[in-house]
C-alpha cells in the first residue's frame, strides 16, 4: 500500500495538537481527516474505514481507550490500526491497558515528526502484513475445502499413502475401482493391490520417486479385485512434504482405463490383422503363383492365431478331385492319405463338394469318419474354406491347430478373408497363364507375319475409308521411293506415282473389288519418287465392311515384280530352248533315276529288315532260351541244394544273366522292341533315354501316338534320327539336343533334330565329296521312301535337321494291318474248370493261366509253379488272342502274361481281360525291363511286373503278394 493512497483519521479535541499532527502527516503525503470528539471519529471510521486512526486518549465524550475497544470489536473494522497519543505522562499500566483494549501503538507528546511518521509507517506495514496473512489463511481454507471436495467427489480414485506404504485415506471412487470397502482398503498397501506381473515395475518406479530421482511417477498397471478379475488403471503418485522438508505422505490418483486398454487391445488386434491381410494381399500380388508365398503367409497366421497346420489344395485339371499344392505341419506318415482327395472325401473334399466352409471344434473327440485323417495329424481345431471366384471352384484352403480346441469368430473371419485373397490369387494365376499363352500366340503370329513380309520384300498398306488415313510399312515406302522416317503415308502420294497408262486399269480393279467384294489385284507401273525409275508393282488387297454393309477399311500388300516382268521375255526364249533339251534328257534321267531310286530303296529296306530279323532271332529265340535256361538252372539249384554243385550253377546263372543283358543290348541296338511294339513315338522316347546313357541329354517332344506309318517307314525314320543324334554326340561339341515330332494336319509328318553345337556350313556339306556327317546318306534314305530332309545350320549357331514323310493311305493301311487280330485258335491245355470266386471266399488253390508265345518259357514257368500245392496251372496260351479266349472260358484267378507276343501283345490283352474280368489279376513278364513297358502294363491293369530272368526267384512270391493284397481289398470291401 503506497503513502499517496493512505487515509488517516486524526482525532483530537485540541485544535493546536490536531493541526500540528495533520501538517506533519500531509507533508508526508497522507490524506488526513480530522475529528474533534469520539462520536465524530466513530462516524468517520464507519463511513471511510481508514487503515489507521491517530487518536488522543482524552476525548470530551468518549475515552480513546473505549473508542479503540469499540473499533476492534467490529469484525469489519478490526483490521484498522489504532495509534494512541497522550499529552501527559502515562504509566506503564496505561500503556498496557491501551494494548489490552486493542491499541496498536502509544506516543507521548510532544511528538517529534520523524517519530510520528516512523510509528505510522510501522503500523501501516503491520496492517498490510496482517491483511496478507489473513488472505493466505482464507486461501488455505478454500484450498483445503476444495481439496476435500475434489478428494471425495472426484471421478477418479484418490488416496493418501503413508510413508510405510499403507493407505491412510481413500475416496469412494477408489473403493468402486478396486471392488473393496473403505475399511478393507485401509488395511492394504497399494503394492498389495497391484497385479503380480506389474508389481516389480510398480516398486521400481515408487522407489525412484522416494529417492528423489523423479518428482512424480505415473504408470499403467493392473489391479487385482477380490473376485479375481483384473482392471487396468493409471496410477499417478506425488510426494507431500512436511514443514521440515521431510516426506509426509504420497498423494495417489488412480484412473480406471480398463475400457480404453481393452479398446486399445482390440484396436491393436484389429490393426495387426488388417496389416496381416494387407501384407497377404501384397505378397499374393507380387507373385504369379500363390504357392511361392503360402509358407510365408502361414507363418504370419501361425504367430497371430496359433496355427500348426495348413493344407492348400488345387482342383485337378480333369475335375476328378483336389490335389495338395502346398502344406505345412503334416508329419510324413500322415501326408500320403492327404495328397489327393476325391470330391466329398475327408473334410477338405467335403468343403469342395458343398462349396461351404467346414468348421470342426474339439476335433479329437469327433466321431465323424471324415475327420480321421486330420485326427492322425494331431489337430484339435479345424477350419476349411472353399476357394471360389464367381462360380469357379479353384480348390480349398484348410487351417488346423494342435493347441486350441476351437477358433474365435474373429479368427474365422480372418482365415476366411485370407482364403478369399488366395482364391483371387489363384484365379489371377489362371488368367495370367491364359493371357500369356494368348499373348505369346499373338506375338508369334505378328513376328511370323513381320518376318514373312520383310523376308518376301512385301509392302503392306491399310486405308481407313471413313477418315482417309493411310498406314503403310517401311517396305511399302521403299517400293514407292519415299523415306519412311520422314514421309507421310497417303493415297494421294501413291496415286501420283502410278503410271498414266495404267491408272484406268487400277481404277477398274478397285471398282470391281468394291462391287463384288473380290480380291483387288492390278499389276501396274510406277515412277519411283526418289529416282524416277520405272518399276512394276503387283498390289493385292480386300475391302472390309461393317455390320451395316458400309466399307470401312481397304487392306493389302504390294510386291515389286520388275525383275519378273523383265525376265519374262528372256525366260520365254530360254524356256522354249530348254523345253526342247529338257524333254530329251528328262526321259533318260527319269529312267536312270528310277532305277537308282529303286535300288537304293531296296538296299535300305533290306538292311532294316535284316537288322529286324537278327533282332527278332536274338529276342525270340536266344533271349527266350537263356531265360528258360535260367529257370531250369534255378529249379536244379533248388533240387540239389545244399550240394556243392550249387555254387557252380549259381556262377553259370550269373553268366547267363550277363548274356541276357548283352543280348538285350544288341537287340536294342539293332531294333528296339519298344519301336516294334509301341511305334515311332515310344521308340524315340526310348532312344532319348538311351542317348542319355551315352552322355547326350536329349529332350524328346513327341505325341503319345504317332500317325499311322508302315513298319518300313517307322524303322527308317528311327534309324535316321539315331544317326543324327550320334552325329551330335561325335561332332557338335555339345551334350544337349532335342527331338520334336508332329504333323501339319495335311498328311505330312515332321521330325526335327536340333542342337546348339558348333554348327556347320550347309554349302560346304553339299559340295563335300565325302560323307562328313552322314547327312547325304540320310537324305538319300529319306528320298527312297518318298520323304525329304532339310538342313539349317551356321558355324557357331547350332544345327537343325528336319525329316519329313507323307503319311499316305497305304502307310496307314499297312500299319493298321499289322495290328489286325487273327481269328483265335482253339486253346490248348485248357482244363474243365469254369467256376470263379473272389479270393477271400476261396479255400482252393489259386488257378493260374500261363501266357507266352514260347513253349519252352511256358514249360519253365510251369516247372517253377508246379511244386507249390496252393497253385494250380489250369491252362497255357501262346498269344494275346488265345489268352483272352481262355480267360473268358476258364475265368482264372491270376494270369502270368508275357508282353511281347504275336497277333495281340500282352498289354492290349491285359487291358481287355481286366475290363471284362475285373476279378482276374495279371502279373506281367518281359525280357525288356524298360520303364515305359512297365508303365504300360501297369496302366493296362497288371498288378505286378517281373523280368523273365527274375521270375525264377520271385514269381511265386509275387503271385502270393498279389493274392494277399486282393484278399485284403475284398475283405475291406465286404
Amino acid at each position: 500500500m503506497t503513502e499517496e493512497m493512505t487515509t488517516i483519521v486524526n482525532v483530537d479535541d485540541q485544535e493546536a495538537g490536531r493541526y500540528a499532527r495533520r501538517r506533519m502527516l500531509e507533508r508526508a503525503g497522507y490524506r488526513v481527516i480530522d475529528a474533534t470528539c469520539g462520536a465524530d471519529a466513530w462516524r468517520v471510521v464507519e463511513e471511510v474505514r481508514p487503515p489507521l486512526v491517530l487518536m488522543d486518549v482524552n476525548l470530551p465524550d468518549i475515552s480513546g481507550f473505549d473508542l479503540c475497544r469499540r473499533i476492534k470489536k467490529r469484525p469489519e473494522l478490526a483490521d484498522i490500526m489504532v495509534l494512541h497519543v497522550s499529552a501527559s505522562r502515562v504509566s506503564g499500566m496505561d500503556r498496557a491497558f491501551g494494548l489490552e483494549v486493542g491499541s496498536d501503538g502509544y506516543l507521548i507528546e510532544p511528538i517529534d515528526e520523524k517519530e510520528l511518521l516512523a510509528a505510522v509507517r510501522s503500523l501501516l506495514r503491520l496492517r498490510e502484513r496482517q491483511q496478507e496473512n489473513e488472505g493466505l489463511l482464507a486461501r488455505l481454507r478454500r484450498s483445503e475445502e476444495l481439496f476435500r471436495g475434489l478428494f471425495e467427489q472426484a471421478a477418479v480414485g484418490m488416496c493418501v499413502v503413508g510413508s510405510d506404504g499403507r493407505l491412510l485415506r481413500v475416496n469412494d471412487k477408489l473403493c468402486s475401482i478396486t471392488g473393496r470397502a473403505e475399511h478393507d482398503l485401509m488395511k492394504q498397501e497399494l503394492r498389495d493391490l497391484t497385479h503380480p506381473e506389474d508389481r516389480a515395475e510398480h516398486e521400481s518406479q515408487v522407489g525412484t520417486l522416494l529417492l528423489g530421482g523423479i518428482s512424480e511417477v505415473s504408470l499403467e498397471q493392473r489391479l487385482m479385485r477380490p473376485d479375481g478379475e483384473t482392471i487396468w488403471v493409471t496410477v499417478t503418485l506425488s510426494i507431500q512434504w512436511d514443514a521440515g522438508g521431510r516426506i509426509q505422505s504420497l498423494i495417489g490418483v488412480i484412473e480406471d482405463i480398463d475400457a480404453r486398454k481393452r479398446a486399445e487391445l482390440e484396436l491393436r488386434t484389429h490393426t495387426a490383422r488388417q496389416q496381416l491381410l494387407s501384407k497377404t494381399m501384397d505378397q499374393l500380388l507380387r507373385v504369379d503363383d500363390p504357392r511361392d508365398v503360402m509358407q510365408d503367409i502361414f507363418e504370419s497366421l501361425r504367430k497371430s492365431i496359433g496355427l500348426d497346420t495348413f493344407l492348400d489344395y488345387d482342383v485337378m485339371p480333369d475335375n476328378s478331385g483336389i490335389r495338395m499344392a502346398t502344406w505345412a505341419g503334416i508329419p510324413d506318415p500322415a501326408l500320403e492319405p492327404l495328397m489327393f482327395l476325391q470330391f466329398g472325401q475327408a473334410l477338405c473334399g467335403t468343403s469342395a463338394v458343398s462349396r461351404q466352409p467346414v468348421i470342426v471344434d474339439h476335433l479329437q473327440s469327433s466321431s465323424d469318419p471324415k475327420a480321421s485323417r486330420m485326427q492322425a495329424v494331431g489337430s484339435t481345431a479345424y477350419a476349411c474354406f472353399p476357394l471360389i471366384v464367381g462360380d469357379r471352384l479353384l480348390g480349398t484352403l484348410a487351417f488346423a491347430s494342435n493347441t486350441r480346441d476351437s477358433f474365435e469368430p474373429d479368427d474365422l473371419e480372418l482365415l476366411e478373408a485370407v482364403s478369399n485373397y488366395v482364391a483371387m490369387a489363384k484365379e489371377r494365376r489362371r488368367l495370367l497363364h491364359e493371357t500369356r499363352q494368348r499373348a505369346e500366340q499373338v506375338a508369334e503370329q505378328e513376328e511370323r507375319l513381320r518376318f514373312a513380309t520383310e523376308g518376301a520384300g512385301m509392302g503392306t498398306w491399310d486405308v481407313d475409308l471413313r477418315t482417309g488415313r493411310v498406314v503403310w510399312n517401311r517396305q511399302n515406302a521403299l517400293l514407292l521411293g519415299y523415306d519412311f522416317e520422314s514421309g507421310q503415308a497417303s493415297a494421294k502420294r501413291w496415286w501420283a506415282l502410278v503410271h498414266e497408262e495404267d491408272r484406268a486399269i487400277v481404277r477398274q480393279a478397285m471398282k470391281n473389288a468394291s462391287k463384288s467384294g473380290q480380291l483387288f489385284q492390278a499389276e501396274h507401273r510406277i515412277r519411283r519418287a526418289d529416282t524416277g525409275e520405272l518399276r512394276w508393282l503387283a498390289p493385292y488387297g480386300r475391302i472390309h465392311y461393317n455390320g451395316g454393309g458400309r466399307p470401312t477399311r481397304f487392306v493389302g500388300v504390294t510386291f515389286d515384280i520388275t525383275e519378273r516382268k523383265q525376265s519374262d521375255i528372256q525366260r520365254q526364249e530360254w524356256t522354249r530352248e530348254l523345253e526342247r533339251r529338257v524333254n530329251e534328257r528328262t526321259k533318260e534321267l527319269v529312267r536312270t533315276h528310277d532305277r537308282l531310286r529303286g535300288l537304293a530303296q531296296d538296299l535300305t529296306l533290306t538292311e532294316q529288315r535284316e537288322r529286324q530279323r537278327i533282332a527278332g532271332e536274338l529276342h525270340d529265340y536266344l533271349a527266350q532260351m537263356l531265360v528258360v535256361t535260367r529257370l531250369k538252372m534255378n529249379q536244379a539249384t533248388q533240387m540239389i541244394s545244399p550240394h556243392a554243385a550249387c555254387s557252380v550253377l549259381q556262377e553259370a546263372d550269373q553268366l547267363i544273366d550277363q548274356s541276357l543283358t548283352y543280348t538285350r543290348t544288341v537287340v536294342a541296338e539293332l531294333m528296339p522292341p519298344t519301336l516294334r511294339q509301341f511305334g515311332l513315338a515310344a521308340g524315340l522316347r526310348w532312344l532319348g533315354e538311351r542317348m542319355g546313357q551315352q552322355g547326350l541329354d536329349v529332350s524328346v517332344d513327341v505325341p503319345d501316338v504317332a500317325p499311322p506309318l508302315s513298319e518300313d517307314h517307322t524303322t527308317m525314320l528311327y534309324q535316321c534320327v539315331r544317326e543324327l543324334l550320334f552325329n551330335v554326340l561325335k561332332h557338335a561339341g555339345t551334350d544337349r539336343a532335342s527331338v520334336r515330332m508332329g504333323d501339319d494336319g495335311q498328311g505330312k509328318l515332321h521330325i526335327v533334330v536340333h542342337d546348339e553345337g558348333v554348327g556347320c556350313d550347309p554349302v560346304t556339306i553339299r559340295e563335300s565329296k565325302g560323307d562328313k556327317f552322314g547327312l547325304f546318306s540320310i537324305r538319300e534314305r529319306m528320298e527312297a521312301i518318298d520323304g525329304w530332309m532339310e538342313l539349317d545350320s551356321q558355324p557357331g549357331a547350332g544345327t537343325t535337321v528336319t525329316l519329313g514323310v507323307t503319311v499316305g493311305a497305304s502307310g496307314a493301311e499297312d500299319a493298321a494291318a499289322d495290328q489286325l487280330p487273327l481269328n483265335a485258335a482253339q486253346p490248348s491245355g485248357a482244363s474243365g474248370f469254369s467256376a470263379h470266386h473272389p479270393a477271400h471266399e476261396r479255400q482252393a488253390p489259386v488257378r493260374v493261366l500261363l501266357v507266352d508265345d514260347h513253349a519252352m518259357v511256358r514249360q519253365g514257368l510251369r516247372s517253377i509253379l508246379d511244386g507249390y500245392a496252393n497253385l494250380h496251372i489250369i491252362a497255357e496260351a501262346g498269344d494275346g488272342e488265345e489268352a483272352i479266349t481262355l480267360a473268358r472260358l476258364l475265368k482264372p484267378d491270376l494270369i502270368v502274361m508275357d508282353v511281347n507276343m504275336p497277333r495281340l501283345d500282352g498289354i492290349e490283352a491285359t487291358k481287355r481281360i481286366r475290363e471284362e474280368l475285373p476279378g482276374t489279376y495279371v502279373v506281367g513278364l518281359s525280357v525288356n525291363e524298360a520303364e515305359h513297358v512297365v508303365k504300360s502294363m501297369r496302366d493296362a491293369g497288371a498288378s505286378a511286373f517281373l523280368t523273365k530272368e527274375s521270375a525264377a526267384d520271385h514269381l511265386y512270391e509275387t503271385i502270393g503278394m498279389v493274392i494277399r493284397k486282393t484278399s485284403v481289398e475284398c475283405s475291406m470291401d465286404a
